[in-house]
Order: C-alpha cells, then structure tokens, then sequence
C-alpha cells in the first residue's frame, strides 16, 4: 500500500533550507516559475521533513517568499537524512523524456493559440527556440527505398500522403 501524507499549511517563517541542495536554477528560470506559479496557482505542495527543513520544492518555497505568502501548502514527512536526499534526488531527476514529435505538436498548439509568447517567458527560453522546432519538417524520402511499416516516416506518409512509392 502506498502512503498518503496530508496537505498542510505551513507559516513560511518555519521553513528551513538545506544547503547542500544540489538543484539550481537561473534568474531566469526563477523569474519564469514565479510567472508559472502566479497564472497555475499551487499545482504541487513543497515537501518538508519533520524538522521543517525543505525535501522538494525550495525554489517554489523562495518563490512564494517573493510573492509575500505567509503559510504556504507542504506534506511533511518524518524521514531520516538519508532517506531526505534519495527522495530529493528522485524528485529531482524523474522528469521523463519528452517525444520531440509530440513536443513539436503541443508547440504549435501553444503557437496557434497566441500563447507561445507567455509559455516561452514560463520556460526561460527565447521564443524563436520554440518557433525553429514548430518550424522544422522533417523530409520524406521521395525515392523508393524501402522503409519500416513502423517508422515515423511510414506512419505520415499514410495518415499525410506522400510520393514514396510505397
């Protein structure tokens, strides 16, 4: 069975920082989660251990110092030190990879939408970054060579249309 904590609200002033947090992020990056976390609201609470001290999410903790919270939502886990910088760790690094077909899709979306402007400040990366890859097609081949019935380049030349021959 898997543990559920409690969301609590935390008085930021009893909040404590760890500085052997290897996680950092630029200006930029900072300016950009403040902006995420003004328009998106609290979408993930900061976890604490039982000493107060941050676990995950010391940027969002500085981020709401900034914006002038005074209690702010936090799980609080009773975890010993260890166990502190593995979950750090996991939090940190468990992000996934993205498929860049479909990052490219909800890029033009985004574009589409007027809102690539806003997204990019929300990413800290200069907009013509995600206008190159919305921008970017990849060539069909347009000679008869053979190609795997499960590629990418097959998948669009049935659902797009294409002169391969095939």
């Amino acid at each position: 069975m898997i543990q559920e904590f409690p969301i609590k609200k935390i008085p930021i002033d009893e909040i404590k920082f760890d500085n052997t947090n290897p996680n950092r992020l630029t200006p930029e990056q900072m300016s950009s989660l403040n902006l995420a976390m003004q328009k998106f609201g609290n979408v993930a609470p900061v976890i604490l251990n039982s000493d107060m001290q941050v676990v995950d999410g010391e940027h969002r903790v500085r981020t709401y110092q900034e914006l002038g919270l005074k209690k702010i939502p936090a799980i609080v886990i009773d975890v010993p030190e260890i166990d502190k910088k593995m979950l750090r760790q996991v939090m940190n690094k468990f992000r996934g990879e993205h498929d860049p077909e479909m990052d490219k899709a909800e890029f033009k979306i985004i574009n589409e939408s007027g809102k690539l402007e806003e997204f990019s400040l929300m990413m800290a990366k200069p907009i013509d970054s995600f206008e190159k890859i919305i921008d970017t097609v990849d060539e069909l081949p347009t000679d008869n060579t053979p190609i795997e019935l499960e590629s990418e380049i097959a998948h669009r030349c049935i659902v797009e249309g294409c002169d391969h021959g095939q």
